[in-house]
């Protein structure tokens, strides 16, 4: 059953190809001519004139008036004269912008929590040459007293000092500035040294 469907459908499908083909072959071999059309016997043609404009004459020329001739004519010097112009400075008041205040500077940090077992931190590379360094560290200090640090110099850089001190940083605390009794933001310069025993 499904053999005779597909059979008929391959059928139709090649009698649809051969009708297409023959169709496009018609199309190409065929010709067209105009035919001529005559006029019957009793047929008048109009034809369409359209009026003429009248068209205007140019306006009369109006004669020129002669002008006498000068004996001595005057030149006018068109060249400009350079002028200086002093200008009086007008003072205008700027705007004042408003900068709000630098975070306070933290120099003696009181420690809540400090890492224990630093040579954890030491960068494996470095250590296996035995290289030691130092990083100083920019950080700004939240009111919980959480360290959020910056690398503002690497000795000798290359080395994964800096990544080592940022890691030691996060797992420090200290009690925050005070500002009227208030925690407040502050800044804090971080000496982290990486020393070998």
């Amino acid at each position: 059953m499904a053999q005779a469907a597909a059979g008929l459908r391959a059928t139709s499908l090649a009698a649809s190809a051969a009708l297409l083909g023959l169709g496009a072959l018609a199309a190409l071999t065929m010709r067209f001519t105009m035919a001529q059309l005559t006029p019957p016997p009793d047929f008048t043609a109009i034809e369409m004139v359209r009026p003429e404009t009248p068209r205007q004459p140019p306006p009369p020329m109006t004669p020129q008036e002669a002008r006498p001739p000068v004996d001595n004519p005057i030149v006018i010097d068109h060249t400009p004269t350079p002028t200086i112009e002093t200008e009086t400075p007008v003072e205008t008041e700027l705007p004042t912008i408003f900068t709000p205040p630098s975070p306070p500077s933290i120099s003696d940090p009181h420690w809540t929590q400090r890492p224990r077992n630093l040579s954890r931190f030491y960068p494996i590379r470095a250590r296996d040459r035995g290289v030691e360094g130092q990083v100083v560290l920019d950080c700004l200090v939240s009111p919980q007293g959480a360290l959020a640090c910056s690398v503002a110099q690497e000795t000798p850089p290359g080395w994964g000092f800096a990544e080592a001190a940022q890691r030691i940083a996060r797992e420090h605390r200290m009690v925050p500035a005070l500002h009227n009794g208030q925690p407040v933001e502050a800044r804090y310069r971080m000496r982290v040294p990486f020393e070998l025993d």
